[in-house]
């Protein structure tokens, strides 16, 4: 198999803000920073698996304000209201989309997996729970973004097996 380009930060950044965007009404806007405080940060991870021709997944972690956010945003309510079933399933459905279109630029044939929303954790964990079994994986790619002050990371982490 030849080499697989990597899509970069910016292209991961890029594709997060279009789908921001596209499912969020009067989302705000979604900024690329150059890094995220050290200070930790409560934390909502999610990750969904990428395996054909390149084979890795793309896992997302946010503050809970942000995913409440989004949640609000799918689901058409206040963030006050989100209950946290629907939290976990907008993320997950953010998670799945931007995996999809990050997906998109790998060779085909891949597939996605459905995604897992790992609850909350620290936000600097390198492996939230439900990706204990991702030893083999390494970061290839993280875009830093930034909505009202919060953090929200996009990680592409490639299987080197």
């Amino acid at each position: 198999m030849s080499e697989v380009l990597i899509p970069s930060t910016k292209t991961i950044a890029d594709i997060t803000q279009e789908v921001w965007s596209s499912v969020l009404e009067d989302a705000g806007e979604l900024l690329l920073e150059a890094e995220i405080s050290a200070k930790p940060t409560i934390a909502v991870l999610a990750f969904i698996e990428i395996n054909g021709n390149w084979h890795g997944s793309v896992r997302i972690s946010s503050s809970v304000r942000i995913a409440k956010h989004i949640a609000a945003g799918m689901f058409g309510k206040s963030a006050s209201e989100v209950q946290d079933d629907e939290l976990s399933d907008a993320v997950g459905e953010f998670t799945n989309i931007v995996g999809g279109n990050i997906k998109a630029l790998f060779p085909a044939p891949c597939n996605l997996s459905l995604p897992g929303v790992a609850g909350i954790g620290s936000f600097k964990d390198d492996l939230p729970p439900g990706l204990e079994g991702k030893l083999e994986e390494s970061l290839v790619a993280e875009a830093h973004l930034i909505w009202q002050g919060e953090p929200l990371i996009v990680g592409l982490w490639e299987n080197k097996q």
